[in-house]
């Protein structure tokens, strides 16, 4: 320290860890409930907006067999996503003619999305993960559209409207 330096009159005063994982654990517990682990691994990354927020600390079946429960673990801002109406999936790559999304993922692995609730709810901290991202088209204001077809089956959940 400098002692001819000037002081601001109000000493802030931070907490040092010895690692990324110590600071961790002073965050948020969270079990989340998936069919399958297929994927997901101990360090599985929890993300909001591209940033990570959480990880997967632990791994192993549900009591009844019914599934998988994950030990997870999010950092400072966990109580704003440890409410009811938040939403938790798992991004995996999808290659086909219809859609091609997340090629990041089959270099790095899957990773978990979350998406909090958009009001304050209740404090949760046990959460099922959605089979594939919720559909957020229907929450704005927007252009409405009803499709019908000459064939059954020719339009299907996750088909591309174009227009031109």
């Amino acid at each position: 320290l400098d002692p001819k330096a000037s002081s601001s009159g109000k000493d802030r005063r931070f907490a040092l860890y010895d690692s990324e994982e110590a600071a961790m654990a002073r965050g948020v517990e969270l079990q989340l409930g998936v069919e399958d682990a297929e994927g997901l691994r101990e360090g599985t990354p929890i993300r909001f907006k591209g940033l990570v927020i959480g990880k997967v600390e632990g791994i192993g079946l549900k009591n009844d067999l019914s599934g998988v429960l994950l030990k997870a673990r999010l950092g400072a801002n966990g109580e704003q996503f440890a409410r009811s109406g938040t939403r938790f999936w798992v991004v995996r790559p999808a290659l086909g003619l219809l859609r091609t999304e997340n090629l990041g993922t089959l270099v790095s692995g899957p990773y978990i999305e979350a998406l909090p609730a958009s009001r304050p709810g209740e404090r949760q901290t046990r959460f099922q993960i959605q089979e594939e991202a919720p559909n957020l088209l229907g929450l704005g204001d927007g252009l409405r559209l009803t499709l019908s077809a000459a064939d059954k089956g020719s339009i299907k959940l996750g088909s591309p409207v174009t227009y031109r």
